[in-house]
């Protein structure tokens, strides 16, 4: 059920606000879900991800960068950001897939 007359009051820290956390938080997720494919398999593990990454996220990408298009151009540093995060934890995962302290 969606109200628009609630108010939620959520504080994040700054850290948690700039790139490098995006990035280090986003390759952490690939290495567990490296960990967690190796336990129940990839296609397990990965199915909500694939999905995720083939239809969400694209659309978010053409969003900002439409908006980046359209005289917003600090929009684009949110398109930078889903591209980075994904890469990020791409590179996770093959660093945990491949990872000898299995």
């Amino acid at each position: 059920m969606f109200d628009p007359s609630i108010v939620v009051d959520h504080t994040v820290s700054a850290d948690r606000t700039r790139p490098r956390y995006l990035i280090t938080r986003s390759y952490a997720e690939g290495v567990s879900k490296a960990a967690i494919a190796r336990l129940i398999g990839a296609g397990d593990a990965l199915s909500s991800e694939r999905a995720y990454t083939a239809k969400v996220l694209p659309r978010a990408v053409g969003r900002e960068t439409s908006a980046a298009a359209r005289g917003n151009p600090a929009r684009a540093w949110g398109a930078m950001a889903v591209v980075a995060s994904v890469g990020a934890a791409g590179v996770g995962y093959v660093r945990g897939k491949f990872s000898v302290s299995r």
